[in-house]
């Protein structure tokens, strides 16, 4: 016993260590339990806090000014510029019982098909549908859900789609930009796909390269309706003959050597609407009709390539816009918003494969 308190005094001789000051200099400088609070605020403290939250929110700002300023710019619908189109790895195409997206490729699924604008049953043009039939089994496709442009023209591979305000779709997706906005066109690629051929509102007849550079004006004035020959050495187009009717002519690519090929009687007339070369370039069809009447009057005319041959294909009930197989062996019209075929070249045609058509169709040429 008596050893054990000489080991305690001697512990008595050393200073225990204080481990509520080392505590307290971890977690803050907040005063001793029991010591007196000090009830002014520590206004050095509140003025740090207040200039780090005005920091902060000066920095928020700046963020969200660059934000805005470095966002694209958002612009009404306008009626001429396509919609934005996905890349071909979307998902499959829907039938026209609902709109949906386009088909992986784009367009490689409805090569030899032919495709329509179809009007919404509301009369709404911004609820028109890019429409693909199946010729063969009247089978549909939509290809664009929303759209407020006809499409014109296919190219010679049927992966690329001329529309009326000047813009064609390729392959990939990518829209090529021939003219700037606010135009209507009707017009064919050359037979290589290098170049188009347009006629405007003005009836002015241009040429211009695929890649939307070296536009040439072939005629200033009453063209209509450009459509480039199979071979590539003419480009036929509507006119007005003087105010004694309508006529059809050609001209080369170059600007020279226009030539009348079809001349329609005084009582009769050609309208401006495009005409049709056949595959192999041998024939024309175009809408002839009469001045004096309503739609109902029109009809579908058919002339060799020299002018020769004319035959009345249908006449007189309002058929019109035709286009020619890929084979050439049939035709496609419009006739009361309904679109029909031929059962051959010249035979009458049968059930409608589509209804709604408020414009010319095409058919795709691929295979």
């Amino acid at each position: 016993m008596a050893d054990l308190k000489f080991r305690l005094g001697d512990a008595d001789l050393f200073d225990a260590p204080d481990l509520w000051i080392a505590i307290q200099g971890r977690v803050g400088s907040r005063p001793p339990i029991g010591a007196a609070q000090d009830p002014r605020p520590d206004r050095r403290g509140l003025r740090t806090i207040l200039a780090v939250a005005a920091t902060l929110a000066v920095t928020i700002a700046i963020v969200v000014l660059v934000s805005r300023a470095l966002r694209p710019p958002v612009h009404a619908p306008l009626n001429t510029p396509l919609p934005s189109l996905p890349q071909p790895s979307v998902a499959q195409p829907q039938t026209v019982n609902g709109p949906g997206p386009q088909p992986p490729g784009l367009f490689s699924s409805v090569h030899g098909m032919i495709v329509y604008l179809r009007s919404s049953p509301s009369g709404r043009t911004a609820e028109q549908r890019l429409v693909a039939v199946d010729p063969a089994t009247g089978a549909q496709t939509v290809l664009i859900p929303h759209l407020e442009v006809a499409p014109v023209a296919w190219a010679p591979s049927g992966d690329a789609l001329l529309f009326s305000n000047g813009d064609f779709v390729n392959a990939d997706g990518s829209v090529t930009h021939l003219l700037a906005p606010g135009h209507d066109i009707q017009g064919s690629f050359s037979p290589d796909g290098t170049r188009v051929a347009y006629s405007t509102e003005q009836a002015e007849l241009y040429v211009i390269d695929a890649s939307g550079q070296g536009s040439r004006r072939l005629l200033a004035s009453g063209a209509y309706g450009a459509s480039w020959s199979p071979d590539g050495t003419r480009i036929a187009f509507v006119t007005q003959t003087g105010g004694r009717g309508w006529a059809i002519e050609t001209i080369r690519p170059d600007g020279t050597d226009q030539r009348v090929v079809f001349r329609t009687a005084l009582r009769d007339t050609v309208t401006t609407e495009p005409v049709s070369w056949s595959p192999d370039g041998s024939q024309i069809a175009f809408t002839w009709g009469l001045p004096c009447c309503d739609a109902s009057a029109y009809g579908i005319g058919v002339v060799d390539a020299d002018g020769t041959n004319f035959q009345m294909l249908r006449g007189d009930d309002g058929s019109s816009d035709p286009v020619w197989s890929p084979d050439g062996s049939q035709i496609v019209f419009v006739l009361r918003h309904k679109l029909y075929k031929t059962k051959g070249p010249y035979g009458v045609g049968g059930r409608p494969l589509a209804a709604g058509v408020d414009t010319m169709a095409t058919w795709n040429p691929g295979s």
